[in-house]
């Protein structure tokens, strides 16, 4: 794997988080980035309270780059998606590859969490 990044944005009006930082896995069998949600004010009334805000989380992507090498590959390329809130934290991440392809997400406190995943992209 020479790149690749994750990002969040919102709905509708192009607030963006990005990281290429990859905080799981080293690109054999797959790559992990993590990445904070959060909302941003978009405007104030004039008696200084909040008026209206934009979530940045509402979409998600990521890529991954590999080199010329890579043409000699096929299978199918997945995302997938955990998320926390409140006191759940990320404890593990295994990215797995063999009959049964996919990662395994260990939460903290799992009642605060949920996992997601994308379609199959063939390649």
């Amino acid at each position: 794997m020479i790149g690749g990044y994750a990002s969040f944005s919102s709905r509708s009006s192009g607030h963006r988080i990005e990281t290429s930082t990859r905080s799981y896995g080293d690109g054999s069998n797959g790559v992990g980035y993590q990445l904070q949600d959060r909302f941003v004010v978009t405007s104030v009334n004039s008696g200084g309270l909040y008026y209206n805000y934009d979530y940045i989380g509402s979409k998600f992507g990521c890529s991954a780059q590999y080199n010329g090498n890579f043409k000699n590959f096929h299978g199918n390329a997945v995302s997938y998606y955990g998320h926390t809130w409140k006191s759940a934290t990320i404890s593990s991440v295994t990215l797995n590859i063999s009959k049964t392809p996919g990662v395994s997400i260990s939460f903290t406190n799992s009642s605060q969490s949920f996992m997601a995943y994308g379609f199959d992209k063939p390649f």
